[in-house]
């Protein structure tokens, strides 16, 4: 990947941000060559044109979201998304529930909902910037393997600390770290930046933020990444840190906002969890949570969980689709994702988004269907990198054969 990046027209090939230095004013250095050519900006246009024409013509075989909060999709990838709150609101907290949620892949919704697709095979990437590496960090990786069962070595779950990197060297710190995880694994990365701010020299300086977004960006499109930053609020502010903050929650595709309820000038004890922006996604109603001593974690309150209990509520509507679909799958043969859903949208008045989503957690979970005959039978996804995904119903022995 290193050298496809360098053979890249268009990619600085000496990235470098040594012009940021404390106070000053940054010079255009950024990671993207600073004079192309017209004819260069053209041809990189133009295969952008074409890539966007070739995704349409394939029927718009769009990836499946990487977690969903109550059944709605709350992150995809290729992204940028925020997480921001004042200081002590539990926003490292909420992160590393979200990257436990992505590595375990579980259809079980977590303490707080988050649960995430199990057909997901991707890397999960957490850099630390402000915290101590050992007395504050190493706790959070330590919760984080063995909530996920992962090995200390594993390769899914990798970890870093930019806390002894000096601030000039500090993007391109990181952009050696990821690039180095891509070309191990080859899966899409999943970068947690804990906090973002501490990658720039002053968050008000247009010219950093500039640099910031273009770095977030080499990331996303060239090392197919998708970036959850952390960042802090003004103080007595809803206003994420400055002009960086501002900007990356202009370009964020979902914006996250923790912090604790207050009455009467007092906190209340609970914890809110609001969904500030997703595109293309409905309004979620703010989750109320608690911090649990006997956990250590995070967990709905009660009054939440009477409003909302996931997993009754996911067993509901999952019951619903063990009836239809071996009816809908009746001939022995493999269903397209398009043809599949279509045919469920007729049965049932239900989004196509919650449709993927209880596909995927009756194939998480394996949940028995009953065939005709009698024959018990599951759900099985099919997908060839670059193509669509399909479905087929199975005999368990059969599947388990050909695993």
């Amino acid at each position: 990947m290193i050298s496809e990046i360098e053979n890249n027209n268009h990619i600085n090939k000496n990235i470098s941000f040594d012009s940021m230095e404390d106070n000053k004013e940054v010079d255009s250095s950024h990671p993207y060559e600073d004079n192309p050519t017209t004819e260069e900006n053209f041809d990189t246009l133009s295969k952008t044109e074409n890539k966007i024409r070739e995704f349409i013509a394939n029927g718009l075989p769009l990836s499946e979201p990487l977690l969903y909060i109550d059944n709605l999709p709350l992150f995809r990838r290729g992204n940028l998304y925020s997480i921001q709150g004042q200081k002590g609101s539990h926003k490292s907290r909420i992160a590393s529930k979200i990257a436990t949620a992505i590595i375990k892949g579980s259809t079980t919704p977590d303490s707080i909902g988050l649960w995430a697709n199990p057909n997901n095979d991707v890397t999960v990437a957490y850099i630390n910037t402000e915290m101590n590496d050992l007395e504050e960090f190493a706790p959070i990786v330590d919760k984080i393997q063995r909530d996920t069962g992962l090995d200390v070595h594993s390769k899914k779950f990798r970890f870093t600390s930019i806390v002894e990197t000096s601030r000039l060297s500090r993007f391109n710190a990181i952009l050696g770290f990821i690039q180095r995880i891509y070309e191990e694994s080859g899966n899409h990365t999943v970068v947690f930046i804990d906090v973002i701010t501490d990658l720039v020299s002053d968050f008000n300086n247009v010219s950093e933020t500039n640099s910031a977004l273009d770095f977030l960006a080499l990331l996303r499109v060239y090392l197919n990444c998708t970036i959850v930053q952390v960042i802090h609020e003004n103080p007595g502010s809803m206003k994420a840190r400055g002009n960086l903050g501002t900007e990356i929650g202009n370009k964020s595709t979902g914006q996250l906002r923790v912090g604790f309820e207050w009455k009467n000038y007092q906190k209340t004890g609970r914890i809110f969890l609001e969904i500030h922006k997703i595109r293309g996604s409905r309004d979620l109603s703010p989750i109320f949570m608690e911090f649990s001593e006997e956990l250590g974690d995070l967990v709905c309150t009660e009054d939440q969980r009477k409003t909302v209990n996931y997993q009754e509520l996911s067993k509901q509507k999952i019951d619903e689709f063990i009836k239809i679909l071996p009816e809908i799958m009746s001939e022995s043969r493999k269903y397209s994702q398009s043809e599949l859903i279509s045919e469920i949208q007729k049965k049932v008045s239900i989004s196509v988004g919650t449709v993927k989503s209880r596909l995927n957690q009756i194939i998480g979970n394996r949940i028995k269907l009953i065939c005709g005959n009698g024959v018990s039978c599951i759900l099985v996804s099919y997908q060839v990198k670059g193509s669509k995904t399909e479905y087929s119903l199975e005999i368990p022995d059969v599947v388990n054969n050909i695993a």
